[in-house]
């Protein structure tokens, strides 16, 4: 009798300390027990807001996508651009003069194609020459990763050259084909370091330039901060002219 006293008893204290075995299947423990995490154990948040099961998802992997995310985000293809530039002209056409350019730029993303629009002011100290280039073009990228896209861009072109020289005040038209990549090598929280070059060819009458038919390269580097705000700057050679510019832009 004074045994199962003694079981009973123990029976019943092993059953509040939540031995194992001791617990009936589906009752609810009168004295919750706090279980230490394990390594198994991931923190969960909600992605959308709901509050339900189905909206959990581990906290680790929201991390990482928001990490990975970073670079995409700032390789943006809508924004607002204005810069300026210097153009070394062939010493034997333009006798050591350079031709100042100023110029902006609005570009429209959408999806992988982009559309564009720029206006440009060129000024050459020779017989007071100054022309107005339009720019309207389009343009697609692939996103090779995330970090490195491939670029391509055609652009149908209208200058208009007034000058006091004789026969050089004119209207042309022409077209200009880009191809090339953005890279972003380097990225943090709110900006990172993009990389990015292309090859040139351009077809145009009565430009301000060496050659009216002209092919090259250019190659540049810009600085992202703020995620909206970048400077950049960039280097272009065409067949003998040097072009350096410098540039701000808010993307979108």
């Amino acid at each position: 009798m004074l045994e199962n006293r003694y079981a009973v008893s123990f029976t019943v204290l092993a059953f509040f300390l939540g031995l194992p075995g001791c617990q009936t299947t589906g009752a609810a423990h009168p004295h919750p027990i706090a279980i230490l995490p394990t390594a198994d154990s991931i923190p969960m948040t909600a992605v959308n807001g709901t509050g339900d099961a189905g909206a959990l998802v581990p906290l680790d992997a929201v991390t990482s996508v928001q990490a990975e995310g970073g670079a995409r985000s700032l390789l943006r293809y809508t924004f607002l651009e204005v810069g300026a530039s210097k153009l070394d002209v062939d010493a034997a056409v333009a006798g050591n003069r350079d031709v100042d350019n100023y110029y902006g730029r609005a570009q429209l993303g959408l999806g992988l194609l982009h559309g564009f629009a720029s206006y440009e002011n060129q000024e050459i100290d020779l017989g007071n020459t100054t022309s107005d280039l339009f720019r309207l073009g389009v343009g697609a990228h692939l996103e090779l990763t995330d970090e490195l896209h491939a670029v391509g861009e055609i652009a149908w072109l209208f200058n208009d050259v007034s000058s006091d020289l004789a026969g050089f005040s004119d209207s042309k038209s022409g077209y200009e084909i880009k191809a090339g990549a953005r890279w972003m090598p380097i990225d943090w929280t709110s900006g990172g370091i993009e990389l990015d070059g292309n090859l040139v060819w351009v077809d145009l009458d009565n430009r301000l330039a060496t050659e009216d038919r002209a092919f090259g390269w250019e190659a540049g580097a810009r600085l992202h901060v703020f995620r909206l705000i970048s400077v950049g700057g960039m280097y272009s050679r065409l067949e003998e002219d040097d072009l350096i510019s410098v540039s701000a832009r808010l993307s979108f």
